[in-house]
């Protein structure tokens, strides 16, 4: 069971994470393709609002089930996976601050093309509010893979 303390770390690490410029990117050219669009602004409120849930919910949820999975593991597992977690949390951190003040040479971290390509698709239907939170769990859940190792490791 997830006591009060963990859920609210949990709660709070996935808000933190949510805010992330993969993230507010998409979220800025879905408003500028619905201000193009002449939207009105009281639905584009409720849509940006709607995506901002969809994505926060699908990281709250995939650190709720994390967080559950952790606690079943024998000690032994959990002390290799979150050390697991630690290593990769210091390696992306690492590759991170190589692509800072060398982009381009060695190992980078990018946001890989066919997930782009997917994003792009589903933020044609980001009108309507099932399609906005299509595009905000798609994100989230994307985004997690390449932005979530700080989440874990916060996690764990």
């Amino acid at each position: 069971m997830i006591d009060a303390p963990t859920l609210g770390l949990l709660i709070t690490a996935a808000a933190i994470d949510a805010i992330n410029p993969y993230a507010i990117e998409v979220l800025l050219y879905v408003i500028a393709k619905m201000l193009g669009h002449r939207t009105p602004l009281a639905r584009v409120f409720w849509l940006v609002l709607t995506f901002v849930l969809a994505f926060f919910t699908t990281y709250l949820i995939a650190g709720l089930g994390l967080s559950r999975l952790i606690l079943a593991m024998p000690i032994v597992v959990k002390q290799l996976v979150l050390v697991g977690i630690g290593l990769a949390a210091v390696i992306a951190g690492v590759i991170l601050i190589k692509d800072f003040f060398w982009r381009h040479k060695g190992p980078i971290v990018q946001f890989p093309l066919q997930f782009a390509k997917t994003i792009e698709r589903l933020s044609s239907h980001s009108n309507n509010f099932f399609g906005i939170a299509l595009l905000g769990l798609y994100l989230a859940s994307v985004e997690l893979i390449c932005t979530g190792v700080p989440y874990f490791a916060v996690l764990s």
